[in-house]
């Protein structure tokens, strides 16, 4: 019973972590492009 809890609880936390994981990678990517638009040695 105990284990299922657990179960229930990491499928409360995995799928919000990985969007989260996801929307930083996202993030910090276009970042870092609108950085390198911005570098005036392009």
């Amino acid at each position: 019973m105990q284990f299922m809890t657990l179960l229930d609880l990491a499928d409360d936390w995995i799928f919000p972590t990985l969007i989260l994981f996801f929307f930083i990678v996202c993030v910090r990517d276009a970042y870092q492009m609108t950085r390198i638009s911005q570098d005036p040695h392009d």
